[in-house]
């Protein structure tokens, strides 16, 4: 099983493009975790959930022309999301491994990899279906929320990803 949680906050300084940007943001793979979603911490812990939204809407669409791909929690200093893809199983791990200079977010191979913390497989299509489900449903509250600006840069970019997702123009 795959899970996505995510809660958005509103900053009352947030003066960003569009508010609801920022939240908790947690995947569950099985019994395995990776984030912080803790409703009594809402004030004190907060990360950018659009940051990951847009990340694994872009590891799916990778996984649709690749077996493996690795996402790098872009706040940490060795964490990396391995996704490994066998037909309709995917194997998920968090692994510590460098972070080279020059490396982007989404990658095709790890560097000097160091150690697995957990892994977890989970089906390919349950994941996939999970991905798009959350970022539409995402995109339905950034709409709300920015009621006056649905039509912003950010939201438009989620939405050209999940069509590219799904495969719709």
């Amino acid at each position: 099983m795959f899970q996505i949680k995510y809660n958005i906050i509103i900053l009352e300084d947030e003066d960003g493009e569009i508010k609801g940007t920022d939240g908790q943001f947690e995947i569950k793979c099985n019994n395995s975790v990776y984030g912080d979603f803790n409703l009594s911490a809402l004030d004190i812990f907060h990360e950018q959930i659009y940051g990951w939204i847009k990340r694994y809407l872009r590891i799916v669409k990778r996984l649709q022309n690749s077996d493996y791909v690795v996402l790098s929690d872009i706040d940490s200093y060795k964490t990396w999301i391995e996704f490994k893809k066998n037909e309709d199983i995917l194997i998920i791990s968090q692994v510590d491994a460098d972070k080279p200079d020059g490396s982007s977010d989404i990658e095709n191979k790890l560097v000097n990899l160091r150690g697995r913390r957990w892994t977890q497989t989970v089906s390919y299509i349950q994941f996939e279906e999970e991905v798009i489900n959350k970022s539409i449903s995402y995109v339905k509250e950034l709409k709300e929320i920015n009621s006056q600006n649905t039509d912003s840069r950010l939201i438009r970019v989620l939405e050209e990803l999940i069509n590219d997702a799904t495969g719709k123009e």
